[in-house]
């Protein structure tokens, strides 16, 4: 299960166009603000630092395990949300020292297609409102 924590990204396409979302509007899939433009994101996945760590809880996750996995979040959510591979992201570390800035090697067009073809072969998001900006 998610930690409340939340994560983000705003993400700059080699077209100099910024990424953003519209966070869905119904299920409860929008969090405190259904419906409004944001920049792709979500949350740290807990259960993932235990298993990056062959840890067998939480409990016996370091400090820096549980930061490795805030981190690294950003990037993951890049790459549910839009579709944007982990090798198409430039310099994913760079949010660390950037406040989350985050680039990647497609166009706007190439990110915008990406998004419809994980959105149509994704279960997890196959029933979601959610759109790309």
């Amino acid at each position: 299960m998610s930690n409340a924590m939340g994560v983000g990204c705003h993400t700059l396409t080699s077209d100099s166009y910024i990424v953003l979302m519209r966070r869905s509007s119904g299920g409860g899939g929008g969090g405190e603000w259904p419906g409004a433009v944001d920049r792709p994101g979500g949350h740290p996945e807990p259960e993932l630092a235990v298993k990056s760590a062959n840890a067998q809880s939480m409990k016996e996750l370091s400090a820096g395990d549980v930061l490795k996995e805030i981190f690294a979040s950003p990037a993951s959510e890049l790459r549910d949300e839009i579709n944007v591979p982990l090798e198409m992201q430039l310099d994913p570390g760079s949010y660390r020292r950037c406040r989350q800035k985050m680039s990647c090697n497609l166009t706007v067009s190439v990110c915008y297609q990406s998004y419809w073809v994980g959105r149509e072969t994704s279960p997890a998001r196959a029933g979601s409102d959610s759109s790309f900006w």
